[in-house]
């Protein structure tokens, strides 16, 4: 399951030789073995469910390896996985705080839920397996440990995506003070500004007449924090992108968010992240549409 030009071919005959079935079936196995054991174990159904990392890959190509993925993460899902991931993370998380080896398996065990939750049918799983609000926890939980906040972080960005009651779940869970309090913790950590951000966009994209979300992040103090994030790494792509499609999601429609966003320095910041990441495509896009939202009274 490796990235290499012969991912989509691999990976097809992976699924027609029942690899997702095996892998599990080997964690299963394996669950109480040695950590260094469930951790590769883990590390590999990871890499399996991963999305399209074929970058050279386009047209047909990345479609056939998106549908060839999909369709893992969702024969997975209902395999198991989902839950198999949950109990290792449930079993690992009182040494997490002191075992270097307790904090790698609930690394791959995140990784592995990041990657099913990408697909709405486990979406739908997690959810109903109660484990939106426990991922919320995790943020203070392992507060002091990035890594592990990357990843809990990566799993309610997926969670979010496209899902509008995980949206108001993870927000009612205090799901926004704890991603700020993530951003406070580790604010010279480009990786966790990153994702926070990711998740704040998502939380952002709130489709309701009251847009309730949008005005929860921005009371909890958000708005600064994204700022800072722009400030501190403003050579990295990836958070000025996220940063950008956070602010571009809280100001719209939101004339008070606007005003707050552009007190903070958010216009000035965008128009930085477009000039210094021009030849980005994404970043150039966010930070456009993000200066668009901005520049309108």
């Amino acid at each position: 399951a490796t990235n290499t030009s012969q991912t989509k071919a691999l990976r097809i005959s992976y699924m027609n030789a029942g690899a997702a079935k095996c892998v599990l079936e080997s964690l299963r196995f394996h669950v109480d073995s040695d950590p260094e054991v469930v951790i590769a174990v883990c590390t590999a159904l990871g890499k399996l469910l991963e999305g399209a990392p074929n970058h050279a890959a386009k047209g047909e190509d990345l479609y056939n390896e998106e549908c060839t993925a999909t369709a893992m993460r969702i024969e997975c899902g209902r395999m198991g996985a989902t839950q198999l991931a949950l109990d290792l993370i449930h079993k690992s998380i009182e040494k997490a705080h002191t075992c270097s080896d307790a904090r790698r398996l609930v690394c791959a065990a995140y990784m592995v839920l990041e990657h099913l939750v990408m697909d709405f049918e486990n979406k739908l799983l997690i959810t109903s397996l109660g484990a939106v609000p426990t991922l919320v926890t995790h943020l203070l939980t392992f507060l002091e440990h990035a890594r592990l906040l990357e990843g809990a972080m990566a799993i309610l960005i997926n969670c979010a995506c496209g899902h509008d009651e995980n949206k108001i779940l993870i927000g009612k869970e205090g799901g926004v003070g704890n991603v700020i309090a993530a951003m406070d913790r580790h604010a010279d950590d480009a990786r966790v500004q990153d994702r926070a951000c990711a998740l704040l966009c998502n939380l952002a994209a709130d489709e309701s007449d009251s847009f309730a979300l949008q005005k929860q992040i921005v009371s909890e103090g958000a708005v600064s924090r994204i700022t800072r994030a722009m400030e501190s790494h403003p050579d990295d792509a990836s958070l000025q992108q996220e940063s950008c499609a956070a602010l571009m999601n809280l100001a719209r429609q939101n004339v008070h968010n606007r005003n707050i966003i552009r007190e903070a320095g958010g216009e000035k910041l965008a128009r930085a992240a477009l000039k210094r990441h021009r030849k980005t495509l994404d970043v150039e896009h966010y930070a456009q549409w993000c200066i668009g939202h901005l520049v309108v009274h």
